[in-house]
């Protein structure tokens, strides 16, 4: 018996190194798309100076179209980042979030709440961490790619995303109408598992010192008041501060006839200027975050600043 379980260790011992240097061999050496990073506007997190992000971003899509850290940035001086892909699962976010957190101690952290409702598949939070600790897992199709790079160069991610994460368009396709928000009763039940990354997320927060909130941006696709109910009344018993911008549009003002790219389930960019300008209000109100503008450690986000200009005019 002694002897089946050492070799059982040893063969776990031999796993993992095997696991490790395969996986600095197939991981991208650069946070590129052209390196073959997946999500790469989202990890760019990892090109930014070490404690330098103040408010964190998670989310899916309707994230990354409807929030601009660079209108922030140049409205209020603070630093964000949306660290949001497409179809983002709850642990997706968890794992954007232990990534972004190797170099920065974020004072607020939004979770956008329309992944709330996405099941995940029982396998998939498993695969979720084998990602994260053995990018191999993650990255292994990328073997009919490798250059002489791949196998001895050095990791190094820092390609600065302008955008901090944002996906410009300017793209309109009107919303039709819909009564998806009117009151009822009714209450959409929350995944078990999301609720417990929630409160897991809530409670690093607590532990660290951070701002937890979670907020819905505006959409006439996917969303309605059995899902606002069902968040509110989970946010309400964990005390998580929650805003649902479908019930605010007298202070928005979103116009769903263009400020929507796809008939009402991502804004476009004039949706998503609204929207920011809201969001921004409502974190300077905390006054948790600094205006840095005028700090040379953050020289960098102007000349970004510069870029989105040109993009978006």
């Amino acid at each position: 018996m002694k002897t089946k379980i050492i070799k059982v260790i040893g063969f776990v011992i031999v796993l993992i190194i095997l696991l490790l240097i395969t996986s600095h061999i197939f991981v991208p050496k650069s946070n590129t798309e052209e390196a073959g990073m997946h999500d790469y506007e989202a990890n760019g997190i990892l090109a930014e100076k070490e404690r330098t992000i103040d408010l964190l971003i998670l989310g899916d899509s309707e994230a990354f179209t409807s929030i601009i850290p660079m209108q922030l940035w140049n409205d209020y001086g603070f630093t964000s980042y949306v660290c949001c892909s497409t179809a983002q699962t709850i642990p997706e976010s968890m794992i954007f979030l232990i990534k972004a957190l190797q170099k920065q101690q974020p004072k607020m952290i939004i979770l956008e709440a329309s992944n709330i409702y996405t099941a995940s598949e029982r396998d998939e939070h498993i695969v979720q961490v084998l990602n994260y600790m053995f990018p191999v897992v993650e990255y292994h199709d990328r073997w009919k790619y490798l250059k002489s790079n791949d196998w001895f160069g050095e990791i190094n991610y820092d390609v600065v995303n302008d955008l901090k994460g944002y996906h410009f368009t300017k793209d309109v396709k009107e919303a039709l109408p819909n009564n998806k928000m009117a009151p009822t009763e009714e209450t959409q039940p929350i995944p078990i598992a999301n609720k417990i990354y929630i409160k897991l997320l809530k409670k690093y927060c607590e532990m660290n010192d951070i701002k937890f909130s979670i907020i819905r941006t505006p959409t006439t696709f996917s969303w309605d008041y059995k899902s606002y109910n069902g968040v509110k009344q989970f946010a309400d018993a964990e005390k998580i501060e929650y805003l649902d911008l479908n019930l605010m549009n007298d202070q928005l003002k979103i116009d769903w006839k263009q400020d929507s790219k796809d008939g009402g389930d991502h804004l476009n960019h004039y949706g998503a200027v609204k929207n920011t300008k809201f969001i921004g209000e409502f974190v300077k109100n905390k006054n948790l975050l600094t205006d840095h503008r005028k700090e040379e450690k953050y020289s960098g986000w102007n000349k970004s600043y510069e870029e989105y200009k040109r993009l978006v005019k």
